[in-house]
């Protein structure tokens, strides 16, 4: 799988204030409160219209530097506004949905080694990375951890193992939560039946064969992806293109994707997921089991904030076509930075 960045810039240094424009306070490296960020950010717009170049230089580059967190601070009327301000304006917003769209591909990680009580793991986890996880009951058990620059995905999907836990994925209290809850039984581990890439998670559930007894001609293999990412984050649009979607049996034989178009999945719930069902032609009569399906999702994060996600997956271990058993997966990715011209896999 290749997560491509469609934009990225790169972003300039911020350059000292100078002492008619702003005290030295007001652009230090510590973190801002609300209050104090508002007015930051007032201050600053006014200096985008000032009469010198360098001063509207340094307001520019001064709201970049305090990053994402200033794009809900900024004006949506810019009718009062110049003509000068209003390109300055729509120059910081490009920036600033930029480094969005570079912080939420990154994704989070995770370490911590030792031996713990699950909840304090769960605090820290949720100290470090940003998601916010609840239980449906406590869970009193100690772990031992051995986790280093562990993608969240992957670092939960391992203490969730170790206690026997699993993801309620649709009843969280609260939206953009992640729900534990106590496995089933027969359910299998979940680390490594799926791929980390960034704050994705995403893995074959599903694969269900059919046919319609009163038209044999009628019959087809669906295959449901669950597409997860990190609470902290939240796409607003995903789609995908049916064109590019591909499945390969272990005869080697290609099934034909039976969509047409561009698919949406929705995103408009409160689950950090998307379950979505692809169906396929049917695979060889000689076929015992599924190799490989790949394909395309868009994700839009915001305005300007666009990824491609480009995803293979392997599915693992052999099982028989006819049942309706969850099935693993693995991805490999690669990462194409424009700015930089270089690809980078994991």
């Amino acid at each position: 799988m290749r997560l491509i960045l469609l934009t990225m810039l790169v972003l300039c240094p911020l350059p000292m204030w100078s002492a008619t424009a702003f005290s030295q306070d007001d652009t230090n490296s510590s973190v801002l409160s609300e209050q104090q960020l508002t007015e930051f950010v007032r201050r600053a717009i006014m200096f985008l219209d000032s009469g010198q170049l360098q001063q509207r230089q340094q307001a520019e580059l001064a709201l970049i530097d305090q990053g994402p967190q200033v794009l809900d601070l900024l004006p949506t009327n810019l009718e009062p506004f110049s003509s000068e301000v209003r390109s300055r304006l729509d120059r910081i917003r490009q920036k600033l949905y930029t480094q969005v769209a570079v912080q939420t591909s990154n994704g989070s990680r995770f370490s911590l080694s030792g031996v713990y009580r699950f909840s304090d793991v769960i605090r820290e986890l949720e100290s470090q990375t940003g998601n916010v996880i609840t239980t449906s009951r406590d869970v009193g058990d100690t772990i031992e951890l051995r986790l280093k620059d562990t993608p969240f995905h992957q670092a939960l999907d391992n203490i969730l193992d170790l206690a026997n836990l699993d993801i309620e994925p649709y009843f969280a209290p609260n939206p953009n939560q992640i729900l534990i809850k106590p496995r089933l039984e027969g359910v299998q581990n979940r680390e490594n039946r799926g791929q980390y890439v960034g704050p994705f998670r995403i893995a074959a559930t599903n694969i269900n064969t059919s046919r319609d007894l009163r038209n044999p001609m009628r019959a087809n293999c669906a295959i449901t992806l669950q597409l997860s990412w990190e609470p902290r984050v939240r796409p607003l649009y995903l789609s995908m293109s049916t064109s590019s979607l591909r499945a390969v049996d272990d005869t080697g034989h290609e099934l034909t994707s039976l969509l047409d178009g561009e698919k949406t999945l929705n995103v408009e719930g409160t689950a950090p997921l998307v379950e979505v069902e692809i169906p396929f032609s049917m695979p060889a009569k000689e076929a015992v089991n599924l190799s490989a399906v790949r394909g395309v999702i868009s994700l839009l994060w915001c305005r300007d904030a666009r990824n491609i996600l480009n995803f293979r997956i392997y599915i693992q271990p052999p099982r028989s076509l006819n049942n309706n058993e969850e099935q693993g997966s693995s991805l490999r990715s690669t990462v194409y930075d424009k700015a930089k011209g270089k690809r980078s896999s994991s």
